[in-house]
């Protein structure tokens, strides 16, 4: 049992005292950071006369050959010594003789110790980030190729706005980012060299630091001694790091995981990434992703581990800091290991962009554009975040979807784009149109609501005191097309006013009204003579948020045929138009 402090010792250490002080098992990883720690001291000896020139050439030619004999296997590290320090002086001293116990002339284990960890993870932060670079590029190489691929963005695991997948993939982009910039500046605070701290005292010797610190690559000399064999302030953070490096990649996995389900089917993993099962023959799991996941919690575990162990620790040095190895060289490996595989499973990944899209078109992601779009139109935020929740709500009712219909509309029967009717006008085939006559993807400045109803489609349309900007919506192909168009341009409808009679709310229409068929949409019966009255809810039930209305026109159970035709004449097919109606003033409200 080779010991570098035995002198002072009688007799040999008890073997199982000798085992569990023993980290010869696991700091053998670093021995190319001790054999170069070892070289720049020798160095820095030989420059300021403590060692020969002799001397330093034999010691450093006698490193030399043992690297590479441990590079080629020739030489093995072995549980005969105590820790990796021991077995680099020991085979020094039986290659070259007396001029190996020179090595360690101004040196303590606990300074060198304290050197190779800081080489070590110096070394990991330069190929941990290369690999998170790496994934950097495969993420933006996504994002490049994505920029058009549209899908639901989610805030509580439920569909909030419609986002696209260079967007979304985008937000992890940043996080990784955020993560190398936290691996430079660990790199660049830890950069200081501790050799020539000694114990926890310095020593006698005239050192010069600095220089050893130059061969070695650093900055400088750490200021403080003492601080100097204690501090492990860098593997913490590099571990808090590593945490979040994890974090950001499980939090990506768990979506892949969800996207790969039956239920999305946003992505395709490739098998080289994927594993099967031995009974179920159809399963083609996300193993990779579930891994990566689970070792999240491996990386945290050596992070609190570490917390933990130096909570207690008086100054200076103290064996529980053997314990920062282990758990850093797991966790190094872990996180190298995950950045590797993730990669290569998300540049590999294909994404099913048509079953993105369809499922961004339900589940009324664009319900904040049409509020903007009525507050744009002089409706108060509140009351257009009321009235569109409110609709949503109704549709929800009558099972509808917000912008599209797995039946169409279509004179075949076959599936449509939604709104198109019957001789393919109207609006564009994601339920809208804009200004300029091209086609919107979702929203429309005029179409807020859009959904499959009954035999035809429903729509609301925002009016603001008279009917707003609807010559926008294709009218066509009937001999009123005209002079309705004409109409509604000077906001006359030929429509009479709201006015409260023995407190219900009641429609006078004026006769040859362009719509002989209204009810208000909340009321479940009406007159089915198809004479030109209705009768509505109470005013309090009618009033849907203060000052304005929704009025159905044309197509519903019930209704008279007429009204209904004439509302499918005005908008190609349409049989249902749903008006929000804003209350002018008093208790009056006009269109």
């Amino acid at each position: 049992m080779a010991q570098l402090w035995g002198g002072r010792f009688t007799k040999e250490t008890d073997k199982l005292v000798y085992n569990f002080n023993a980290s010869i098992s696991f700091d053998q990883k670093f021995y190319e950071q001790d054999i170069r720690g070892s070289k720049a001291h020798v160095a820095m000896l030989a420059r300021q006369g403590i060692l020969t020139a002799e001397e330093k050439d034999q010691i450093e030619a006698g490193l030399d050959g043992i690297l590479a004999d441990v590079r080629s296997g020739k030489l093995e590290i072995t549980s005969e010594y105590e820790d990796i320090h021991s077995f680099v002086e020991a085979n020094l001293i039986d290659r070259i003789g007396d001029a190996g116990k020179k090595l360690h002339t101004g040196r303590s284990r606990n300074d060198q110790v304290a050197l190779d960890m800081k080489l070590y993870v110096r070394d990991e932060i330069d190929e941990t980030d290369e690999l998170v670079k790496k994934l950097l590029e495969a993420l933006q190489k996504i994002m490049e190729e994505n920029v058009h691929t549209y899908m639901p963005g989610f805030t509580h695991l439920q569909k909030a706005q419609p986002v696209t997948l260079a967007h979304h993939v985008g937000a992890y982009f940043e996080m990784f980012v955020r993560d190398r910039s936290r691996l430079a500046d660990i790199r660049k605070r830890m950069n200081t060299c501790p050799l020539g701290a000694g114990a926890l005292a310095g020593t006698t010797y005239p050192l010069d630091r600095e220089y050893t610190a130059q061969l070695l690559g650093f900055d400088g000399p750490t200021r403080n001694s003492m601080d100097s064999v204690s501090d492990r302030d860098y593997v913490i953070e590099l571990l808090s790091a590593f945490s979040t490096i994890m974090m950001h990649m499980s939090r990506f996995c768990e979506e892949i995981i969800m996207w790969n389900s039956n239920e999305y089917r946003f992505v395709e993993i490739d098998d080289a990434y994927s594993t099967g099962s031995s009974i179920m023959p159809q399963k083609k799991n996300p193993d990779i992703a579930e891994l990566v996941r689970g070792k999240t919690g491996r990386v945290y575990g050596a992070l609190t581990s570490i917390l933990t162990t130096m909570k207690g620790i008086p100054l200076a040095y103290n064996k529980d800091m053997q314990e920062d190895k282990e758990l850093t060289f797991d966790a190094i490996d872990t996180v190298k290991g995950c950045l590797a595989l993730f990669t290569g499973m998300i540049s590999t990944m294909q994404f099913n962009k048509q079953n993105m899209e369809a499922s961004a078109k339900n589940g009324f992601t664009n319900a904040t554009d049409a509020a903007d779009y009525l507050v744009n139109h002089g409706v108060p935020f509140r009351d257009a975040h009321g009235i569109v929740g409110h609709s949503r709500i109704r549709i929800l009712r009558l099972h509808i979807q917000f912008l599209d219909s797995p039946h169409g509309n279509s004179a075949n029967g076959k599936s449509a784009p939604l709104g198109t009717g019957r001789n393919g006008h109207g609006l564009g085939p994601h339920g809208c149109s804009r200004p300029d006559g091209k086609q919107g993807f979702l929203g429309s400045k005029h179409v807020l609501l859009v959904g499959h109803f009954y035999n035809g489609l429903h729509m609301v349309v925002a009016l603001t005191g008279q009917v707003i900007e609807m010559t926008q919506v294709n009218l066509a192909g009937n001999a009123h097309a005209g002079r309705n168009l004409e109409r509604r341009k000077q906001g006359k409808l030929g429509l009479g006013e709201f006015r409260p009679r023995s407190g219900m709310l009641h429609m006078d229409i004026q006769p040859g009204g362009i719509f002989p068929a209204l009810q208000f949409h909340r009321h479940a019966g009406i007159v089915g003579n198809g004479q030109p009255h209705v009768h509505g809810f109470p005013a309090e039930e009618s009033l849907l948020f203060r000052n304005y209305f929704h009025v159905n026109l044309g197509q519903g159970p019930g209704r008279p045929q007429k009204g209904q035709q004439h509302c499918k004449d005005m908008f190609h097919g349409i049989g249902m138009l749903s008006i929000v109606v804003k209350r002018v003033s008093g208790h009056s409200a006009r269109f």
